[in-house]
């Protein structure tokens, strides 16, 4: 590629140490936040952050959702969160969002509200220039937590949003989990926080929190919370679902487990033990859905929280409609294999390395974190106990459990949680037609009896210790220099006619961002290559680079903050990046090799190929897609680039002319 524009943002490194903990303590709480009850029973959370700058976060949360509701009372949770916004004591019928619309707080990104099974949430974000902004948002909070106005008229105006909400939501998903939800919390049934953010003075705001909300009443009738219990299964359970509008096959193995505690350090070494198995686990399949003739799409899971009373292991994959079986075969050889080998060594060593590589990029960014994420944070400890150290506890813990984590440990919870068919539910979710091999209950079953027999080999890690580049590479000369003083901007021209930008900022503490562009992109290709051209960048990026494939690439870049993607647009063909500073090395390699020993994989190219396939078989049952390629193939005039993909255009695309459109 000539003329190449690369501009490069660059940042400072930090880095922090471990010392050994006592697991068996409680996990401590950030001592930068400042947490009370009132008499009242409401509880706050009060943080000083400046990210981003004269803005505050306020946060109302409800310990109660739609399992509060008696059966006669279903949807008075959602419309109770809708009327909210529709009169208060002192703000009546639309003066709220009218009055926070006028400072410049909008609704949907800035000023919204959720209803859940367990909870109900109400989020803003202010403007903090002047107190009484600040001060009519917890007017706000307040009003929301026992002052709604529920006016009459609102609430028959209300009630119709809210049913053309569900309205809107009956799509093919929400169809399907109706079917399959009624196996999966069998026998089960599915109280206030204040919240504030922002670059303020702690102390001052908490007393402000203090005498706005001990105004609030203890209400002696209020329902009292109540925990409900999803039981487990000794059975399999087993659901197969449909819907006209589906256009997508997958297949699922969801485990429910005993609500996991979070109250000493041990609970969270626990959890990054699991994380470090998840991440082994996706690892191997995401490398078998790269291979050709591949069983699934895509597949994944891990653990994570079902309900307020159960936790869970999921793991599911996106399949063909003719490869049901297939998947699930392999799936649940996957499982046996971990189960009964655990992992490698190698593969634990790269995600260590992720996994710190991880902790450590956002310990280094602390002081650049959103007050969003600390409001999100302090809402989930309120209403199921998250813990929160701070990152300055979790970077120490993380570099210590992770330095100490074995092979052996980690590979035992295969052993522990991977139990076969019990207390599985097994879901299969497809497209409404005639002809398909769907499995039955008694399949599954008798796959999960088999597999305990089968003769599995151990997994086998392939790795390679061959540099990305090996050719010692011959430096380029600086031919001109140009700098612009106000905007600090430095302009660097090669000899090879690449044009280099460069500009410090302080935006990030640990990140660069690259990017690059060429003239050319898809409009100067043939019309005969325009799917293969528009499609190039996508094949090259799954293809890997030289001598490496896709998973070799990815297992050779464990352990680094690095990525780089070609891109291709109607004009302009280059790369997209980032890294961290410590990677800036391995970035320019990347660069240099996309630009010098681009690589075509063919398994990977086919595995690609089918997976658009699949997606576009079934695409006509979908209303909203089938409106939408309509309308932007008219709003083109009909232009040969607008043209909604089919199968037969799709065939079209051809490895080796995408490979020489990039």
């Amino acid at each position: 590629m000539k003329k190449l524009l690369l501009i490069a943002f660059l940042w400072s490194l930090y880095s922090s140490s471990s010392a050994q903990i006592d697991v068996n303590a409680p996990i401590p709480i950030d001592t930068n936040i400042r947490i009370g009850i009132l008499p009242n029973g409401i509880k706050y959370y009060v943080r000083k952050n400046s990210k981003p700058e004269k803005r505050a976060e306020f946060r109302l949360a409800v310990n109660a959702g739609s399992n509060f509701e008696e059966d006669n009372q279903q949807g008075i949770a959602h419309l109770t969160e809708h009327l909210a916004f529709n009169g208060t004591k002192n703000f009546k019928k639309n003066e709220l969002i009218d009055y926070l619309e006028s400072v410049g707080t909008k609704f949907g990104p800035h000023l919204n509200a959720y209803t859940s099974f367990d909870e109900t949430v109400y989020m803003i974000q202010i403007p903090t220039d002047k107190n009484e902004i600040v001060d009519k948002g917890l007017q706000i909070l307040q009003d929301w937590s026992y002052n709604l106005a529920f006016d009459s008229m609102e609430v028959e105006k209300e009630r119709g949003v809210v049913i053309e909400e569900w309205r809107i939501g009956q799509g093919a998903g929400e169809r399907m989990r109706r079917q399959y939800w009624p196996l999966l919390f069998k026998d089960s049934r599915y109280l206030m926080a204040v919240v504030a953010v922002r670059d303020f003075d702690p102390i001052e705001m908490e007393k402000k929190i203090i005498a706005q909300f001990s105004k609030v009443p203890v209400k002696s009738s209020t329902k009292a919370w109540q925990a409900y219990e999803v039981p487990a299964s000794k059975e399999l359970i087993y659901s197969a679902v449909t819907d006209k509008e589906n256009t997508s096959s997958s297949i699922e193995l969801l485990y429910k487990l005993p609500r996991e505690t979070n109250v000493q350090i041990k609970d969270f070494k626990d959890d990054i033990m699991k994380q470090l198995f998840s991440s082994m686990m996706n690892a191997r399949l995401d490398e078998i859905s790269r291979k050709a003739d591949a069983p699934f799409l895509s597949a994944g899971g891990g653990f994570g929280s079902l309900v307020r009373t159960k936790s869970s292991f999921d793991l599911s994959a996106r399949c063909t409609e003719t490869k049901f079986r297939v998947a699930l075969k392999v799936v649940i050889d996957e499982l046996e294999r971990i189960r009964r080998y655990g992992f490698a060594q190698t593969e634990l060593d790269r995600v260590k390395l992720e996994a710190l590589d991880n902790i450590k990029r956002a310990y280094n960014e602390r002081d650049k974190s959103p007050s969003a994420g600390f409001a999100r944070e302090y809402v989930s400890n309120f209403l199921t106990k998250e813990p929160i150290p701070g990152i300055e506890k979790e970077y120490e813990y993380y570099n210590l459990f992770i330095e100490q984590a074995t092979l052996e440990e980690i590979s035992n919870l295969g052993k522990i949680y991977l139990t076969g068919s019990e207390n599985c539910l097994a879901l299969i979710t497809y497209p409404e037609k005639s002809g398909l091999d769907i499995p039955s209950s008694e399949d599954i079953k008798k796959m999960f009896s088999d597999v305990k027999v089968a003769k599995l080999e151990a997994y086998v890690d392939k790795v390679s210790n061959k540099p990305l580049i090996e050719a010692t590479l011959k430096p380029a000369d600086i031919i001109s220099e140009e700098k612009n003083e106000k905007y600090g901007i430095t302009k660097w021209k090669f000899k090879n006619d690449i044009t280099v930008t460069v500009k410090p900022t302080d935006f990030n503490n640990d990140k660069i961002l690259f990017s690059s562009n060429s003239q050319g992109g898809w409009s100067i290709t043939d019309r005969k290559d325009f799917y293969s051209a528009i499609s190039a960048d996508a094949i090259v990026d799954n293809s890997g680079l030289g001598e490496f494939d896709a998973t070799m690439l990815d297992k050779m870049l464990a352990g680094k903050t690095v990525n780089c993607t070609p891109s291709i647009t109607a004009l302009y063909q280059g790369l997209n990046g980032s890294c961290a500073p410590k990677d800036l090395e391995t970035l320019m390699e990347l660069i240099y090799g996309y630009h010098t020993m681009p690589r075509i994989d063919d398994d990977a190219f086919a595995a690609s190929m089918e997976a658009r396939r699949t997606a576009l078989r079934n695409k006509s049952v979908n209303p909203q897609s089938v409106y939408n390629d309509t309308v932007n193939y008219f709003m083109s005039g009909y232009h040969y680039a607008a043209r909604p993909m089919t199968l037969e255009l799709l065939d079209s695309v051809k490895s080796d002319r995408a490979l020489g459109n990039l």
